[in-house]
């Protein structure tokens, strides 16, 4: 723990170095709710990597659109097996709970830039799109989109402790 520790001080230090692309086993860590630029309803989940020895305990930030992003709100619950991938009413409120139970699934994160509010260039890390751990990573029956297809920024975020 210490070195990861240390390895993220270093990196706060130079700047942001991303992750390996690839798979990786990730934890819900932390969930708030809140709304994207357009005013819709949002989920930013940051989740915890917690099988990967060189990057145990970095963490990736990414944002659920609720009114745009139904495939990834489905993916995510598709690869924690829950039973909300097949709840007709499923609502906020349930998929946060679910959330903050510390769901653990597989998630394929990529590398990003993105542009922030401030009109900056920025480097971070972006779930591409999740599975179940147990299963191994696979293709998505939704795959997410190859672009950011909406004016929120960051549709996923950077790596950080």
């Amino acid at each position: 723990m210490r070195e990861v520790a240390k390895e993220q001080e270093t990196r706060a230090k130079e700047g942001f170095t991303p992750l390996a692309d690839g798979p990786y086993t990730v934890a819900a860590a932390k969930v708030e709710e809140g709304e994207s630029a357009k005013g819709d309803p949002m989920i930013t989940v940051t989740f915890e990597i917690t099988k990967a020895p060189k990057f145990n305990g970095f963490k990736v930030r990414e944002n659920f659109m609720w009114a745009t992003g139904g495939w990834k709100v489905l993916n995510v619950l598709q690869a924690g097996a829950s039973p909300l991938a097949d709840d007709e009413d499923l609502t906020i409120n349930k998929f946060v709970k679910w959330l903050n139970k510390g769901v653990v699934v597989g998630a394929n994160v990529i590398g990003n830039e993105y542009t922030n509010g401030k009109g900056e260039k920025v480097k971070g890390n972006r779930i591409k799109d999740f599975f179940n751990p147990k299963e191994g990573p696979k293709v998505a029956k939704n795959p997410a989109p190859a672009v950011d297809d909406d004016d929120d920024e960051p549709t996923t975020g950077s790596v950080f402790k």
